[in-house]
C-alpha cells in the first residue's frame, strides 16, 4: 500500500466501516463480507497487521520505560541501581532530577510520544522500526534538558528497553490462560497481577452464560476448578459472578478484563481471546466490546470453532486470527472424520476420548479441572458458518457450551484460483496446534522403567517420541504455512525447558517461530532488576 496517503495515519485501531470509508475515498469500492475482493483483501490485511505490530512496539517501550522509571522512584531501588551501575553523587543527583519530567513523558499516549511517519515508513526488518522508534523516544527526552552523562543513562535505559523487545520478538512466549499468577487460572485477581507486570501476551478462554455474556473460563462446566457440577451455560453471569474458585478467587467476565487492562494502566499486554462457543448476537456483542475498549490492535482472536472466526472476520477482516486444532486430528484423512462423524454414537466416541484426555491433563497443569465429555461436533474450516448453524439446528442442537473437533485442510486457494474460507482468515495471522512432545515424552519415559522392554525403548526413545508426535510432518506443515504467511503457535507446554528447544528446532527448518503458550509465570516485558552497562566516565 504505497500509493496514497498511508491507511491508518496514527490510529490506534479503526472500525471496518471507517476503513471501507478509507478505502472508498481511494477510489476502492471495498464490501467487507465473504464476496471480497481477495486482492484487495489480502493488501488491506498485509497494512493493518503491519501498523497494529508497530503501533503495539510503541505500547510495550512506553510501558517498559514508564515501569522503569516508576520502579526507580523508591530510594532504596535508586541508591542501588546508582551503585551497580557507577554513578557518582553529582550525577545521581541530577538523574533523580529528571526521572520526574521522564515520567511526565511517559504518561502522555504513545501516539503523542512518537510521529505518524514511524506508521508510514516502509520498514524491511522489526529491527528498523526499533531503531526508529529508539530515535524518537531519545529525541522526545532530550527535549526535556539534563546534563550529557543523564542523557546517556536514559538513551542506555532505551536501548535495553529495545533489546528486551527485539529478544521477545525472536522468543515469543504467552501466559497461557495466565497461570501461574494468582491462586487459580484466568481468575480476575491472576489477569489483575499479570497486566500490573505488563507481560507481553496472555491467553484466555470464554464462553457464555445463560444470559449470552462472555465468562472467561475454559470448561464447559464449572468443575472442579470450582467445585460444583453445573454448566456454564445454565448460570447467568449475575450468578456466575458470586461463584468463586476452589483457591478463593472470582471469576471473570470478557468486559471485565477490558476494564481491568484500564484499571492497572495496561497499555501494552496482547491479549488472545479463545471463543469456545458460537452465537451470533453474542459474537457481535463481543466486537462491540473490542471496538469500544479500543483493543483492535492488541486482540488475537482464537478458536476451535472455524465458524466463529469466520463470522467474525467478515464483520471485521482487519482483527489477527488464530484457528487451534490437534495435529493428529490434521493428520488423519477427511474421509476419516466424516466417516466417523457420520455414524450414530461417532461424537460421543470423540468425547470419550476427549474426556480421558481432560482427566490425564488435569493431573498435570496447575488450576485445570477435568470433566466428562459428553459429546463433541466434527466442525469442517471451509464450510461457511451459516451452512454449519443451518445444520447443527436441524438436529435440535447449537454450538454452545458442547465440544468441538475443528478439522480443516492446509488453507489453499480452489480449483478457481480463489482463496478458501480459512486460507482468507488466516493470512497473516496463525494456527495453533498443540506441543505433543512434553506429555509423549514423559509417557516414553515411564515406558523405560518396564523391565527387559525398557532397556529396549531407552536404546529408540528419540526417536518412538519423534515418531509419536509426527514431529516431521508437523514442521514441513509449519514450514508450507510460513511460506503463505501463516504462522505455528505451539500451545501447553508446561516445562520451561521446551520453549528453546521447540523454537531452535523451527529456526533449524527455516521456519519463523510462532508464539508459545506456557503453562507458567514468566517476567514479561519489564526491565525494572536490570543495569545497563553505562559508560558515565
Amino acid at each position: 500500500m504505497k500509493e496514497g496517503k498511508p491507511l491508518f495515519s496514527s490510529k490506534r485501531g479503526a472500525s471496518p466501516e471507517e476503513i471501507r470509508q478509507t478505502h472508498v475515498q481511494r477510489g476502492k469500492n471495498v464490501d467487507l463480507t465473504k464476496s471480497f475482493n481477495p486482492e484487495i483483501e489480502g493488501e488491506l490485511k498485509q497494512e493493518y497487521m503491519r501498523v497494529r505490530e508497530i503501533i503495539l512496539e510503541q505500547d510495550r517501550l512506553t510501558a517498559i520505560l514508564r515501569d522503569k522509571f516508576q520502579f526507580l522512584q523508591s530510594p532504596e531501588a535508586f541508591d542501588a541501581y546508582c551503585e551497580r551501575s557507577g554513578i557518582g553523587e553529582g550525577v545521581k543527583e541530577d538523574f533523580r532530577l529528571v526521572l520526574p519530567k521522564m515520567l511526565e513523558i511517559l504518561e502522555r499516549s504513545p501516539e503523542q510520544i512518537f510521529s505518524p511517519s514511524i506508521l508510514e515508513e516502509e520498514a524491511e526488518t522489526f529491527q528498523e522500526i526499533y531503531q526508529a522508534l529508539g530515535t524518537e523516544a531519545k529525541t522526545a527526552f532530550a527535549l526535556e534538558g539534563g546534563s550529557e552523562i543523564v542523557g546517556r543513562i536514559l538513551e542506555a535505559e532505551i536501548e535495553l528497553a529495545l533489546r528486551v523487545l527485539s529478544e521477545n520478538r525472536e522468543r515469543p512466549v504467552l501466559a497461557h490462560r495466565f497461570r501461574g499468577f494468582g491462586k487459580d487460572e484466568a481468575s480476575e485477581e491472576s489477569i489483575g497481577n499479570a497486566f500490573l507486570e505488563n507481560i507481553s501476551e496472555g491467553e484466555i478462554d470464554v464462553r457464555l452464560s445463560k444470559d449470552k455474556k462472555w465468562i472467561i473460563h475454559h470448561n464447559a462446566t464449572l468443575g472442579e476448578s470450582c467445585q460444583r457440577p453445573e454448566h456454564v451455560r445454565d448460570l447467568t453471569s449475575e450468578e456466575l459472578s458470586e461463584i468463586r474458585y476452589k483457591g478463593g478467587e472470582k471469576i471473570c467476565t470478557l468486559e471485565r478484563m477490558f476494564r481491568l487492562v484500564q484499571e492497572k494502566g495496561n497499555i501494552s499486554t496482547k491479549l488472545n481471546i479463545d471463543i469456545k462457543d458460537f452465537d451470533e448476537s453474542a459474537l457481535d456483542e463481543m466486537l462491540d466490546l473490542i471496538h469500544q475498549y479500543k483493543m483492535e490492535h492488541r486482540v488475537v482472536i482464537v478458536s476451535w470453532l472455524p465458524q466463529s472466526l469466520q463470522y467474525l472476520y467478515e464483520k471485521d477482516p482487519t482483527l489477527a486470527y488464530s484457528m487451534s486444532y490437534f495435529p493428529v486430528i490434521r493428520g488423519i484423512p477427511r474421509w476419516v472424520i466424516e466417516t466417523i462423524e457420520n455414524i450414530p454414537s461417532g461424537t460421543r466416541l470423540f468425547g470419550e476420548v476427549g474426556t480421558l484426555f481432560a482427566k490425564w491433563r488435569a493431573n498435570t497443569v496447575q488450576g485445570v479441572g477435568a470433566e466428562n465429555i459428553s459429546d463433541a461436533t466434527v466442525l469442517q474450516g471451509n464450510e461457511h458458518w451459516s451452512k454449519t448453524i443451518e445444520r447443527v439446528r436441524a438436529k435440535e442442537e447449537d454450538l454452545i457450551g458442547r465440544h468441538t473437533v475443528p478439522y480443516s485442510e492446509e488453507p489453499i486457494k480452489n480449483a478457481q484460483g480463489e482463496m478458501e474460507i480459512m486460507a482468507r482468515v488466516l493470512q497473516k495471522c496463525s494456527v495453533n496446534i498443540m506441543a505433543l512432545e512434553p506429555p509423549i515424552t514423559k509417557i516414553v519415559e515411564k515406558l523405560c522403567q518396564i523391565p527387559i522392554l525398557g532397556v529396549i525403548i531407552e536404546q529408540h526413545k528419540e526417536a518412538l517420541v519423534e515418531a509419536l508426535c509426527a514431529t516431521k510432518s508437523s514442521l514441513e506443515f509449519a514450514a508450507r504455512l510460513g511460506g503463505k504467511g501463516i504462522k505455528v503457535n505451539l500451545f501447553d507446554i508446561t516445562e520451561e525447558g521446551f520453549i528453546d528447544r521447540y523454537i531452535q528446532r523451527m529456526k533449524e527448518n527455516g521456519i519463523s517461530p510462532g508464539t508459545i503458550y506456557f503453562s507458567g509465570r514468566f517476567r514479561g516485558l519489564h526491565t525494572r532488576d536490570q543495569v545497563p552497562e553505562l559508560e558515565t566516565s
